[in-house]
């Protein structure tokens, strides 16, 4: 038996170093299970999403072709307990039941549209989809045999990309120091001699605060990092712009003392270290998520 692919979907995000998302699973609904069974068709699974390949004939046509009004659904169950944590999903919490979909797909970037099963009705009623799903699903994948799937009559040499596309969510870092060294605050600061200019972060003196016993209350960090070790100095670096979420590590973020630089690398702030910061600036409050990271430079 001869097989060709039919569609691909792929799971995007620009949080990891290769683009390629490993934190979901792919399931089929009972009644997409039941198509791909009839047609002789094979579900190829890989760490970012899957291939459905069908059965061709010696011309390279489906041996079975589908039908006009055929539907692949597929649940999406997320694998990775901490993804909300790096992953902006402002868009997607916007729908009770979002679905992936294949309607509007753009050429220059193959992304399914994000859309929700109660806002759209362009299902077949032969198959009430929408009272059969699953709750735990994260989403829904839903293609449509339109013209974004290979033509019934067409040899499948090419066949359909479709990529569903996360991205990266931004936050205010923040580096914490607890140190028993007497410097000025002037003289501490955090510096990012990243190659690219564009990359490096910027810690200005601005957002540089030495904190005591009786912290902002808009800081719950520094009101922790005080109770914990009152007598120390403590002093806040904060990040002048949001820093989007990435997996790879910044590997020319150092802590200088003047001209003596004291540590190596500092490490990302772990995406699970998210807290608010009420920042206030021209006379206004503004509450911004951030990442933070605590830094202990002491002699004893």
């Amino acid at each position: 038996m001869k097989y060709k692919t039919l569609f691909t979907i792929l799971v995007q995000h620009d949080y990891y170093t290769d683009g390629d998302c490993p934190d979901f699973a792919f399931e089929a609904s009972t009644e997409t299970a039941i198509l791909l069974k009839n047609h002789r068709c094979v579900i190829k699974t890989q760490i970012n999403g899957l291939s459905v390949s069908i059965t061709v004939d010696d011309s390279g046509r489906a041996f079975i072709p589908l039908s006009s009004d055929a539907q692949f659904l597929f649940y999406l169950h997320l694998q990775n307990q901490f993804f909300s944590y790096f992953t902006d999903l402002t868009a997607f919490n916007q729908y009770e039941a979002p679905c992936f979909d294949n309607l509007e797909v753009p050429a220059e970037t193959s992304a399914l549209r994000l859309s929700t099963r109660q806002a759209e009705q362009p299902f077949s009623v032969r198959s009430p989809l929408v009272s059969r799903r699953i709750p735990d699903a994260f989403a829904e994948v839903l293609l449509l045999n339109n013209d974004s799937l290979p033509n019934e009559e067409a040899v499948l040499d090419e066949p359909a990309l479709f990529q569903i596309v996360f991205t990266a969510k931004q936050a205010r870092w923040i580096y914490y120091c607890v140190t028993d060294f007497n410097p000025a605050l002037g003289d501490w600061a955090i510096t990012d001699q990243a190659s690219e200019l564009s990359d490096r972060l910027s810690f200005s003196v601005e957002n540089r605060l030495e904190f005591d016993a009786d912290p902002e209350s808009g800081d719950a960090v520094a009101h922790s990092l005080s109770v914990q070790y009152p007598e120390k100095r403590k002093i806040r670096f904060l990040s002048d712009e949001k820093v989007s979420c990435r997996q790879a590590a910044r590997q020319e973020i150092a802590l200088y003392m003047g001209e003596n630089r004291l540590s190596e690398a500092l490490p990302n702030p772990p995406v699970q270290n998210n807290s608010k910061l009420t920042i206030v600036a021209e006379n206004s409050a503004t509450e911004e998520e951030t990442l933070f990271q605590v830094i202990k430079m002491l002699t004893a």
